[in-house]
């Protein structure tokens, strides 16, 4: 590194007239250029870190093409905290990414999921952080007709909004045979919008989708949300068990976010709930 520094500074030293050249502005050149170069060799030496997110609905994610969403964000704000990792949010279908973690050397990190989703209660297959978000699925129907959710009896006999290949944990088998009539889509937004239009029911939909949903459409005194969702959850960030270096980065980061004003202003961002 001095021997960089000394060449660049011969260089442009001898660029320039020489009546032009002083003691004070060699000096000065001299503490940017050593200021400079150490900073741009430690850029070029992050290791990139992909963050994997299978969750395809705002607020996490917006416009995957322009990578808008809070599962975006959540790279800057991981990067701005500084350390030798370099993040990147890419989305994936949750069968996609499945396959992908059934390889050996996969080398991501997933965030927005917990133990129980990805079958691992014990949390021996990965390495998991604390609780990034507190979530919940709640159980909303409109104001003119309300469904008071106390478990699944309350839904019988009820066309409820649904999203295509997930799971609903008390549920399924009820709907399996046909005692709750479960109505597919593509999206809990579409299922929302599908509630609103009289074609359902209920939907069963996570909070943080919901608020940001009635934000967006100024529709909430439409909607009734029961007083008792469907389930209550964390939302967490797996990582693989060899990549034990990045939990032990992660972690205390993640236990100091509720006195991070940067992480604050990311969740009123989004109407994220903590």
């Amino acid at each position: 590194m001095p021997y960089r520094v000394s060449s660049i500074a011969y260089t442009v030293l001898y660029s320039l007239p020489q009546n032009l050249i002083t003691k004070t502005r060699l000096i000065v050149m001299l503490s940017v250029l050593v200021m400079l170069l150490p900073l741009r060799a430690d850029a070029s030496e992050k290791r990139e870190v992909i963050i994997y997110t299978y969750h395809l609905k705002p607020p996490f994610v917006i416009d995957e093409e322009n990578g808008s969403g809070f599962d975006f964000d959540l790279s800057a704000f991981l990067n701005s905290q500084g350390s030798t990792y370099h993040f990147v949010t890419k989305y994936l279908p949750r069968k996609r990414l499945d396959l992908y973690m059934s390889k050996s050397g996969f080398d991501g990190i997933v965030t927005g999921t917990n133990p129980y989703w990805m079958g691992d209660a014990e949390q021996k297959k990965y390495l998991w952080t604390p609780s990034i978000l507190k979530d919940r699925d709640e159980v909303v129907s409109l104001h003119i007709s309300p469904v008071n959710y106390k478990n699944p009896l309350s839904l019988f006999g009820l066309k409820v909004g649904t999203v295509l290949e997930f799971k609903y944990f008390g549920l399924d088998e009820f709907m399996q045979e046909g005692k709750i009539i479960r109505k597919d889509t593509a999206s809990e937004s579409q299922n929302l919008h599908k509630l609103l239009a009289g074609r359902v029911d209920a939907v069963i939909v996570g909070r943080s989708t919901l608020d940001y949903f009635v934000k967006l459409h100024d529709c909430r005194a439409q909607l009734y949300i029961s007083p008792q969702p469907h389930a209550s959850y964390d939302r967490n960030i797996l990582i693989p068990l060899n990549n034990k270096d990045i939990h032990d980065w992660l972690v205390p980061i993640v236990k100091d976010l509720n006195s991070n004003q940067e992480w604050q202003k990311l969740l009123k961002k989004y109407e994220l709930q903590e």
